[in-house]
This record gives C-alpha cells, structure tokens and sequence, in this order.
C-alpha cells in the first residue's frame, strides 16, 4: 500500500471514528451535566425532609419532584382558571420590551417542537458570488416576498458549520437559488460534518452530481 493510501485510510478512520464518538461523548455529558444540575434545584432543599438511612440524600429526588412540579402545572393550566393565568402571563410577557424577544422564540421554538413540524421546506444551493461560488441554505417558508420592482424573494437560513444553529437568515431573489434533491437530515448531516459526510450524489438542474475522491 502506497504511502499516501496508509495517510488517507488513517485519517478517514480518525475522522469517521471521531465522528461517530464525539456524538455520544457530548450527548451523554450534556445529559449528565443536566442532570446534575436539575437535581441540585430541589435536592439540596428535600434533603432536610426526605433522606435515605444514614441521612444521605436521595439521588436524583429533586429532578423527580421537578418533573412532578412541571406536570401538575401542564394540568392546572388545562383548566379555565389555569388558562386564564397562562394568558395573563402570557400578555404581561409579550409587552415588556426586552423580555418579549427572548418569551417569543422560546415559545415559538417549543411550539415548533410539539407541532412536530418541519421547519425546513427544501435544500437549496444559493449564489453568493458572480463567481459561481454557492451556499447551502434551507427553505424557511414557502410564501415569497415580491418588491415594487417585482422581484420575488424567499427566506432561507444558511446553517454554520459545525453547529447549524448558528446560521443566519436573509431574503434571497428566487432566481438565484436552485432545489437540490436531498433530503433535511442528509443536508445537515454534511454541514455538521463540514462536508465530510455527504450523499454520493444528487440533481441538480436536471443533471446528476457526484463527488470526485481525490488522494492526498
């Protein structure tokens, strides 16, 4: 095997390994940290009521009690009287000005989350140069804004690289975006991955696409 073969399988391999681990490490430490964390909000204060033989303290009790808390709120709410107060809530939210901001996205994204919709309508490529440079974007609605002029612009959301969410918005004309045929889920995993991983091919202006493998 060529040096360069043993060079590219090697990094192939660390790439796909760290990949596939980072994933888990991350998810299982957020859940601990979150653990952790929200145990500690009621735990410290059950522990001078409730406590295992020896006075040590119940692991995990003060997460189970804020799960209890948070649930007998979803029912009072569910009540006339429960939905008066969320909606009083709710008015005295909206109209403090800084507070409004941050009450509407979180409810906006929790509302997202329960409706089970998707947010992204297509992949796009977009472009951002007359140089043919393009970016990958989603389709955010499927309603067009049009100008005095009569151009038609569209809402779409270039994600960053390794962590969509930290993309940004713009208003693009239609006319420089074109439809990639991959779905959501493959178009995010290869803007996490900074394109490492991406599907072997697609369509693109009626044309097949396919990535050309070059050895280091």
């Amino acid at each position: 095997m060529k040096k360069g073969s043993i060079k590219s399988s090697f990094k192939n391999s660390f790439l796909t390994g760290l990949l596939v681990t980072a994933p888990i490490v991350i998810t299982v430490f957020v859940f601990y940290v979150a653990f952790v964390k929200l145990d500690s909000v009621l735990g410290g204060f059950l522990a001078n009521y409730v406590t295992l033989p020896g006075g040590k303290p119940i692991p995990g009790i003060g997460l189970v009690a804020l799960l209890a808390i948070i649930t007998a709120f979803g029912a009072i709410t569910r009540s006339y009287a429960g939905k008066f107060f969320v909606k009083t809530i709710d008015t005295l939210f909206r109209s403090i000005p800084l507070v409004r901001v941050l009450y509407n996205s979180i409810k906006q994204a929790g509302n997202i989350i329960a409706s089970n919709k998707l947010v992204f309508k297509k992949v796009l490529l977009v472009d951002m140069t007359e140089t043919g440079v393009k970016g990958l974007a989603f389709l955010t609605s499927d309603s067009t804004l049009k100008t005095i002029d009569d151009r038609r612009y569209i809402s779409v959301f270039f994600p960053s690289a390794p962590t969509p969410t930290t993309g940004f918005m713009l208003f693009v004309p239609e006319e420089r975006t074109v439809e990639i045929d991959i779905d959501i889920e493959s178009a995010l995993k290869m803007v996490v991955s900074g394109g490492m991983l991406r599907p072997e091919n697609f369509t693109l202006e009626g044309k097949k696409v396919s990535y050309e493998t070059v050895d280091d």
